[in-house]
């Protein structure tokens, strides 16, 4: 009887789109152009916050922050008056209305 194997590049494959299928507020940024200019700088909520898988009202919410986290907003979804937020490495990164943003923020 022979042994069945997994081919070396079809799991590599495999794990990249499982990767991708977990990181989903990156494939969303993927999508849209993110203008990076004036990114960069940190943030701490002063209020709940969700933040959304794409610049677009309704979008799917992908976690709620309370106030008190910590956000490094990475760039503005150009065109759109949403900002592109990372509140860590490990969380995850996504969309919030600019003003809503701003509104809900200290330096």
């Amino acid at each position: 009887m022979r042994k069945s194997r997994v081919r070396p590049s079809l799991l590599v494959l495999g794990l990249a789109i499982a990767a991708i299928l977990v990181v989903t507020g990156a494939i969303a940024a993927d999508k849209y152009k993110i203008d990076k200019r004036g990114g960069g700088n940190l943030y701490t909520t002063t209020a709940k916050m969700d933040v959304l898988a794409e610049p677009k009202a309704g979008s799917k919410k992908l976690a709620t922050y309370e106030s008190g986290a910590m956000m490094v907003v990475i760039g503005a979804a150009t065109g759109t008056g949403f900002v592109y937020v990372s509140p860590c490495n490990a969380c995850d990164k996504g969309f919030v209305p600019k003003s809503e943003f701003m509104s809900k923020v200290k330096p």
